[in-house]
């Protein structure tokens, strides 16, 4: 694990703690009346760790896109199409790949088990829920410690700019719904006028277009105003100015960041605002025509 679960700020306790309270806690199969009659206190999560470690050890990626020639480049892009012959090369199935705005980020396997955790096998499935985030065509696996954006330094606007990458037919001005999708695929309510997520709610109409400031970027609006991203989540109101936001496929795309979070669900008529920053619960936003 120190060498292959490493946290990216260096946390490596912390951020072991978060998979097994978010993941390892989830499996059924590793609950201690499923561990047999040499079950020891804890060592579910023992064996939570060893697993994962040995399924990674099964998924040399790195090695299977160097083969297909796939390698980090700052100038060579890639598409799609590619990525998924390699993971139907080696594995049967498709993958999940995963990009910030053009630059592939991570990569999700998907599988069935067949038995418990601890000793079962596991068979390579077609993924269920959430898609890849990764566009179509202009897809960049950059080399380490390189920061995009045509080699750009720091502090300068890096959001993608070129509409021709963006799969799907480009966003018109027809009314839409902005519906809020879990991490399982499953829309769960919507979003409303003033930007906040309710679970069962009439859901706004919102006007999904072009923005005036740069044709890459979507404007969106519904009756109360422009909508934008502020400290405090998504929110739609006058005098605010819509930008940065984009569409992959029927995700909105807000700066490259498909995935938003909140820090509760949404019960009854409460009213739960869409955060940028990381939180408690995974989201997507998906854009679907208003009927």
């Amino acid at each position: 694990m120190k060498e292959f679960w490493k946290d990216q700020h260096g946390n490596d306790e912390t951020f072991w703690e978060h998979e097994w309270a978010k993941h390892g806690t989830c499996i059924s199969t590793l609950e201690p009346h499923c561990m047999g009659s040499s079950y020891k206190p804890q060592s579910e999560v023992v064996t939570f760790f060893n697993r994962t470690v040995d399924l990674f050890k099964s998924l040399p990626t790195y090695e299977w896109l160097k083969a297909a020639n796939i390698v980090p480049s700052a100038t060579t892009t890639y598409n799609l199409d590619q990525l998924q012959e390699v993971a139907k090369q080696y594995t049967g199935q498709e993958a999940v790949w995963n990009c910030r705005g053009h630059v592939l980020n991570e990569v999700w396997w998907h599988f069935n088990t067949v038995g418990t955790v601890a000793d079962g096998k596991f068979v390579h499935a077609s993924p269920v829920g959430p898609r890849s985030t990764c566009p179509y065509k202009g897809i960049q696996y950059l080399p380490k410690g390189h920061s995009g954006g045509g080699g750009g330094g720091g502090g300068g606007d890096h959001r993608p700019k070129h509409p021709g990458h963006q799969p799907g037919n480009p966003p018109s001005d027809r009314k839409h719904f902005i519906y809020v999708v879990d991490e399982h695929g499953q829309r769960n309510g919507c979003l409303i006028s003033n930007g906040n997520w309710l679970s069962r709610a009439t859901c706004a109409s919102f006007s999904v277009s072009v923005g005036h400031d740069d044709k890459a970027l979507l404007e969106i609006r519904t009756r109360r105003g422009a909508c934008a991203f502020e400290d405090s989540g998504f929110r739609c109101a006058k005098g605010l100015k819509s930008e940065g936001f984009e569409k992959n496929g029927d995700r909105l795309v807000y700066e490259g960041q498909e995935v938003f979070y909140s820090d509760k669900l949404p019960e009854g008529t409460t009213q739960v605002p869409i955060l940028k920053s990381k939180s408690k619960n995974s989201i997507y936003l998906e854009i679907a025509d208003a009927h």
